[in-house]
């Protein structure tokens, strides 16, 4: 995919590519300037931003699922084939989203179903034919869970 150059100044060129994510990705640059022509090729000149989570909602759920949470941010991409999540689980064990779907660069919808829905939700942006993954976490809290109270009267 070419790129739209918006600026030259001496040994530095200015340029807008398109949207996309992974943590860094080839570069092949071919300047050509009255018959001579030279050809510069960098892994990793192209790198884009992390994704970030601003907020859960809700922050906190019932357990157990399943339940869908509404992951708002940034840098999530615009491919549902790059973006993963998950729920590291704070006694240890992971659940996957199941669907993880993509609404936006801004948005993303995780469906948890498990028994013990607490631990630290992890979206992964990237894979390795994008340069790479790169992450961000939030924690996911259990609603406390109501106690019955019966009571028998004599």
């Amino acid at each position: 995919t070419g790129a739209h150059v918006l600026d030259r100044a001496g040994t530095k060129i200015k340029c807008k590519g398109p949207a996309w994510v992974g943590a860094g990705h080839a570069l092949i640059v071919v300047v050509s300037s009255a018959g001579y022509s030279r050809i510069a090729v960098g892994n990793n000149w192209i790198r884009y931003s992390p994704p970030t989570i601003s907020r859960l909602s809700p922050s906190k759920v019932e357990s157990p699922g399943p339940v869908t949470i509404t992951i708002t941010g940034a840098n999530f991409g615009k491919n549902n084939l790059d973006v993963s999540g998950k729920l590291s689980l704070a006694g240890g064990g992971v659940i996957p989203c199941s669907p993880l779907v993509l609404v936006s660069d801004l948005s993303v919808l995780c469906t948890l179903t498990g028994s013990n829905l607490e631990g630290t939700l992890v979206v992964s942006v990237g894979t390795p034919f994008s340069g790479g993954a790169q992450s961000a976490s939030r924690t996911l809290l259990a609603l406390e869970t109501s106690a019955t109270l019966q009571m028998t009267l004599a």
